[in-house]
């Protein structure tokens, strides 16, 4: 792995000229490759260009000392925006998608939390110490609800709600596990038999870092049917060394905010969906702040993706909020993948802008087998090395760019009948394997007499190989979700144990599946 810093003016043609030859298949960067183009230095030497530091092959993947920018030193006066708009040629040729941050390194391509240098990850925590000691009341969400687990529970014990969610562990994880399900109201005792005769099938797994991984799993995902008639789904993919805590919670508290009566009855009933799914964003954000600062959880780099699927049986709209590179999808048998989310990727060129307007700073880092990454950190800093621009929680960042603000897209299924299904999936399953190419073994699978469930287990067994054949040990988290919009389709399953039947809340327009590890 080698760094070199771009000159200015001839520079910056120069990487879109290797741009270029990149998409048609030679090396983008000659001999060299670019461990961090963060800013372009105003002045640099054609020597400097063309003589790159190398790092020996067997060399400990840390930055040697001098390569490191002291948080001491002055920050070097950006280059023209001529030099800047490099970031968008970047991402207009393709490259592959990144892991968050916080991933475990098994092989060259990815980064662990621990490979930050020490003086980034001290001025991480002081950050949240400071969090911690000083943001009193200000973290507080800015009206009167009770959003403690014990409230969240309640809410649903009324008016036909429930509730679904991958059920967090405690303590450890063993790699590859697959999540059993947690069901509100307890009054629906045999959740798997009620949950297995409807349109519904999720995989909610673990990855893995190694053979002795014990972590937590960071994806969940959620199924909520409120008293409104909405259906709401809900799938986080969490990040940073405590991301299983907001991706847990979020999945909790979005369907709890979408069914409080001021989104209800002022947004709801009036067709403001969008209004709805921005209200309910930023709520879910500032709980996490509150019950951060009350529980005492670092999510000064933690944080998770969103992506919120919001439906009625009595409209042929779907309403997609997201934020982060978790991905929903609209497929339809015999046309495929007809819609689709756009992920946040610091390499958008909108979004890049927008970080470098509020004060964040993009870096791209391409590692000796073509893989590129790209991530966000303060200006001037080495951390927290978020790899998406839009996300919940990261509070180190949220004042830099990386907003909590979803982007809302309404897709219409009444052209496609009643056989319209969503499929929404964290970025485990689209790191490696393009739209098209799930769209396809989905729809297949289903058309050759596959349940839901069967054809989810398809995918997950082809998203780890590919993990398998690109990252060896390493897997990252695999949440997926498929619903037919209709409800009707028979979902198989593995029967809970000491479970049969169950009474309790009206589960009509119920479509949801699991299963149980």
């Amino acid at each position: 792995v080698s760094r070199c810093p771009i000159p200015k003016g001839r520079g910056a043609e120069g990487v879109r000229r290797r741009m270029a030859d990149a998409a048609a298949g030679e090396s983008p960067f000659g001999g060299m490759h670019v461990v961090a183009v963060e800013k372009l230095p105003t002045e640099c030497s054609d020597a400097e260009a063309t003589s790159p530091r190398t790092t020996p092959e067997n060399e400990d993947v840390d930055q040697p000392e001098e390569l490191r920018r002291s948080f001491s030193e002055e920050v070097p006066k950006c280059a023209s925006a001529e030099g800047d708009e490099f970031i968008c040629d970047m991402a207009k040729i393709g490259l592959a998608r990144s892991n968050t941050w916080s991933a475990q390194i098994v092989g060259t391509r990815r980064q662990e939390a621990a490979d930050l240098p020490p003086d980034a990850v001290a001025k991480l925590h002081k950050l949240h110490e400071n969090f911690l000691k000083y943001s009193g009341g200000s973290g507080n969400v800015s009206f009167k609800l009770d959003t403690s687990l014990e409230n969240l529970d309640q809410s649903w014990d009324k008016g036909g709600a429930w509730h679904v969610w991958g059920t967090l562990p405690s303590g450890t994880e063993r790699p590859l596990r697959t999540r059993g399900l947690s069901l509100l109201p307890t009054t629906l005792s045999a959740a798997q038999s009620i949950l297995g005769n409807n349109g519904m099938a999720a995989v909610n797994t673990k990855g893995s870092k190694g053979t002795y991984d014990s972590s937590l799993g960071q994806d969940n995902f959620s199924f909520t049917h409120l008293s409104s008639g909405w259906e709401v789904l809900c799938v986080m993919d969490g990040h940073g060394k405590d991301g299983e805590w907001p991706a847990t919670r979020a999945v909790r508290t979005m369907p709890y905010f979408l069914a409080q009566n001021e989104c209800v009855t002022q947004m709801l009933k009036n067709d403001q969906v969008e209004a709805a799914l921005i209200f309910a964003f930023d709520h879910v954000q500032k709980d996490l702040v509150s019950s951060a600062r009350r529980e005492q959880v670092d999510i000064q780099a933690s944080g998770c993706t969103a992506v919120t699927v919001m439906w009625n049986k009595g409209s042929s709209k779907l309403w997609v909020g997201t934020a982060g590179d978790s991905r929903a999808v609209l497929l339809v048998p015999g046309k495929g993948a007809v819609a689709e989310t756009k992920d946040h990727k610091p390499m958008d060129e909108g979004e890049a802008k927008r970080i470098e307007e509020m004060g964040g700073e993009v870096t791209i880092t391409q590692h000796d087998d073509g893989f590129v990454d790209c991530r966000v950190n303060l200006k001037g800093q080495e951390y927290p090395g978020i790899s998406m621009s839009r996300s919940l929680g990261d509070l180190s960042v949220k004042d830099c760019g990386v907003i909590a603000e979803p982007e809302v897209v309404v897709w219409d299924t009444k052209k496609y009948g009643q056989d319209a299904l969503v499929l929404a999936a964290s970025d485990g399953v689209w790191e490696f394997l393009s739209t098209e190419t799930v769209a396809s073994m989905v729809l297949d699978a289903l058309a050759a007499g596959k349940t839901h469930l069967e054809a989810l287990e398809l995918l997950l067994q082809a998203a780890r190989e590919q993990w398998k054949e690109k990252e060896g040990e390493y897997c990252d988290d695999i949440t997926a979700v498929l619903v037919s919009l209709d409800g009707r389709a028979k979902v198989s399953h593995r029967q809970a144990k000491g479970g049969s039947g169950g009474g309790g809340a009206c589960m009509e327009g119920l479509c949801h599946s699991c299963v149980v590890a």
